[in-house]
This record gives structure tokens, sequence and C-alpha cells, in this order.
């Protein structure tokens, strides 16, 4: 059973609150407060920063909690895989980054799904960091990224080369051109990705390579769903920045250009704990990817 002190510690982190934490617990607030006095006691050391007039951790308390979270994933994946192997199934839990839900990667998972009956498969979308932290806390088995990365803990399998094109609607006037120049870029108005998002990231590279800024160009909206942004493309004049994989079998009322002169291309991995790099789903995942790739 996991040790209801650390799920104490990750509530009263999660909430900000002994008071809100003992409630979502079920607990009373006195019995939380002892649990958090039972392992600052086990462990020599303060967790929160006493006189705040909001809880803050102090450096043991930080890694406490990093500790903590990690032990109860393990445990969590520890029972799920008791209960697979029960039920004769296998869960793969695997992270993709925003701009990679499009792609051909969720194909590749529903091809695994048909040749694994027993398999059954979860994805979580969201940024890099979080997928980062996610698998360093056993909570993914795997996850697929864009762009750079230096968590060199992790293995990593090059997926595929991809780069960022142009993105608009099909009755756009730039549709009619075979590529755009950065120059009808900066004409434009642009709904990007997070600024701190690899997609924008990279194009802000790109431009600044050029001696050029993010800043000139003319981004009116800002947000962190590529399938949002590919509606708002094909119902309004807007354009935006986008990865060709993230526009995988797109609709027939968006247009794809490439973009000249600026250097926009960037790696897909797949990042894996070393110890999964002989999980059977996860070469068979490998083998998905690669022939819908070729389709």
């Amino acid at each position: 059973m996991f040790d209801n002190r650390l799920e104490s510690l990750i509530a009263v982190v999660e909430w900000g609150s002994y008071t809100k934490a003992a409630a979502k617990l079920h607990l009373t607030q006195p019995a939380v407060s002892q649990h958090i006095r039972q392992l600052e006691e086990e462990f020599g050391s303060p967790l929160f920063t006493k006189g705040q007039s909001s809880l803050r951790l102090t450096q043991e308390g930080e890694v406490v909690l990093r500790y903590a979270k990690r032990i109860k994933a393990m445990y969590g994946r520890l029972e799920n895989r008791l209960s697979d192997l029960r039920k004769g199934r296998r869960s793969y839990y695997l992270g993709l980054t925003h701009s990679s839900e499009a792609s051909p990667i969720l194909l590749a998972l529903a091809s695994l799904s048909q040749k694994h009956k027993e398999a059954r498969i979860k994805v979580e979308i969201g940024s890099m960091g979080k997928l980062f932290e996610k698998l360093s806390n056993y909570e993914l088995d795997a996850a697929v990224v864009d762009g750079p990365f230096s968590e060199k803990k992790f293995s990593s399998i090059l997926l595929d080369t991809d780069y960022l094109v142009l993105a608009m609607g099909k009755d756009h006037p730039l549709a009619e051109k075979q590529s755009v120049s950065v120059e009808d870029l900066s004409k434009e108005k642009l709904v990007l990705r997070p600024l701190k998002s690899a997609t924008t990231t990279l194009l802000s590279s790109a431009l600044e390579s050029h001696g050029l800024s993010l800043n000139q160009l003319n981004v009116v909206m800002e947000i962190d769903s590529v399938a949002a942004i590919k509606d708002v493309l094909e119902r309004t004049e807007l354009v935006s920045v986008l990865p060709r994989s993230a526009l995988y079998g797109h609709s027939r009322n968006l247009a794809v250009r490439p973009i000249e002169a600026l250097s926009l291309s960037r790696e897909i991995n797949l990042i894996f704990r070393r110890e999964e790099k002989e999980d059977p789903l996860l070469k068979d995942f490998l083998a998905a990817y690669r022939e819908v790739g070729t389709r």
C-alpha cells in the first residue's frame, strides 16, 4: 500500500492547503498535519518554509515531493501490471506533444491495438517538459517529442524528420503560390502555438538566423491546440506556421506551402527509459509507425 503520509504531502502541495488536502483525501486536517510532521521527523528536515503566508516547500521538501510522486507512480504501475497479468492484457502509456497529436502516430497506435488485442493504450498529450517529468516518474512508458532535447538519461530512436510549413484556408490568396516568402509571411495575420512551444521556438530561431525577429510578424492569436488552430484557419483569413506532420491527412479546406529561405526542419524522436528498450509493444509501435509513414 502506498504510504499515506506521502499521499498527504502530494495533496498539500497540489491544493496549497492542509484543509483542502484533508477534504480531498477524506481525512481530518489534524491527521494531514500529523503525516507531514512524521515525514519531517523521519527525514530530519522541515518540508515547508515556516512563517510564510502561503505554503512553500524547502529544498528538502522539493526532493521528498519529487520522490513521493515517483514512488506513487511506480506503485500505481505495479498494481496495473499485476491487474494486467490477471486479465491477460498489457497497458501501454504513451505521451505526445501537442503538435504530434494529429500526425501518423495515432494511426500507428490504432494499428498496434489491432495487432495486440490484449493491449490497452493510453495517450496523454502535454508539453515536452511535462512528458519528460512523467517519464522520469514512471507515469509513461514512452513519449514522442519534436525538436531538440537534452535529457540524456533517456534512450531515443529517430522516428522521422519533420518541417514547418505555412498553413491556411484553401481559398486564401497565398494558396495560389507554390511557396511563400518571409515578406509574404510578415504581411499576414498569424495564429501561432505558444511562444515557448517547440514549434514557435524553431520559427523564432529560423527568423533570427536571417536577422529577423518574431516581433516583426503580426501574431494576433496564440492557441495551445493544433486542432483548434486548424479550425480557425478553415473559418478565417488567418494563417499559421505548423509542423507538416500535424497536418497529416489534413482537411480539404486547408492548404500548406513551404516557406522560402528559412531552415525549419526538426527531428521527431521516440523517448523511453533504457529498461524499456526490449518491450515488445515498443518495437511493434516502431514497426507500425514506419508502415503508416510509407502509405
